[in-house]
């Protein structure tokens, strides 16, 4: 009979760090996405994650944001998502802030678009083509428009 523990060594799964406030988010989001609520994981999306436990999850959207509404509206479709994703029951908690500590997820992605662009208008003014017909036309570029990732 082999030896047990050298077999269990080699199979044993690699452990995973635990995942950190933000990542937790994402995966609830998704939760909710997946039970075919895009809407309301595009307004979760605009929250900010302060506590996810056994306590329940707890958010923040600015002072006055229409999407806390629509998450306020499906309380027990996200609910039922998130207990599904957590393995426990985990009452959604929502709180107004005037200017949360955090970028959302919405920020973080418009953020990341936008930085995205400015590379891509780099990229192009920069082109051998581009700087080879500035030099043969003997002109001078007025102005790029970015048409996004193609």
């Amino acid at each position: 009979m082999p030896d047990r523990d050298s077999e269990s060594d080699a199979e044993a799964e690699p452990e995973r760090a635990p995942l950190d406030l933000h990542a937790r988010w994402r995966l609830l989001i998704e939760s909710v996405r997946a039970v075919r609520k895009a809407g309301v994981a595009a307004a979760l999306e605009h929250a900010v994650p302060l506590k996810i436990d056994r306590s329940g999850v707890q958010i923040a959207f600015r002072k006055g944001a229409g999407q806390a509404v629509i998450v306020q509206e499906a309380r027990g479709a996200v609910e039922a998502a998130f207990e599904k994703a957590l393995g426990f029951r985990a009452p959604l908690h929502l709180i107004e802030q005037d200017s949360p500590a955090d970028d959302s997820l919405a920020e973080q992605k418009q953020k990341q678009r936008a930085v995205a662009s400015e590379s891509r208008i780099a990229l192009a003014r920069e082109h051998p083509a581009v700087r080879a017909a500035v030099e043969v036309l003997g002109g001078e570029i007025e102005d790029v428009r970015d048409l996004g990732e193609e």
